[in-house]
């Protein structure tokens, strides 16, 4: 993808009569590299502007049972859909390691702009949507 032309500029122009913007934005145009990265910058740009929306859970919250919980996979199935098996921690009494066993038998359901915990939304107003 490309940025598009001014509607103003003929095909054919020579480059003494354009301005300096207008040089900037043929040469940027050109180089498809720093276009991807300008789309990708704008990706991420949006998503600090909406972190509250995008992140899973509050920033407040801490869950002190699953401190060191290794990462969950995700995982589908034709009875549950897109989920994740919960995890429970045992911790050895002689090693004092502690180690993690899923639960098969109560899955948490994954889902997209999904509820949650509640949360101000850029401190305007109350919501618990979350992605």
């Amino acid at each position: 993808m490309s940025v598009a032309l001014p509607a103003v500029l003929p095909k054919k122009v020579d480059a003494a009569t354009l301005s300096q913007w207008q040089l900037i934005s043929l040469n940027f145009a050109k180089h498809h590299l720093a276009v991807w990265s300008m789309y990708i910058l704008v990706v991420l740009y949006l998503m600090a502007i909406f972190a509250e929306v995008v992140a899973p859970s509050v920033p407040n919250r801490n869950n002190l049972d699953h401190a060191f919980c290794p990462p969950q996979l995700l995982r589908w199935s034709w009875t549950n859909g897109v989920h994740v098996r919960p995890l429970t921690q045992r911790l050895d009494p002689i090693t004092l390691r502690r180690t993690y066993i899923e639960e098969t038998d109560k899955p948490i359901p994954v889902g997209l702009f999904a509820r949650g915990e509640s949360y101000d939304f850029w401190g305007l107003f109350p919501t618990n949507i979350h992605l």
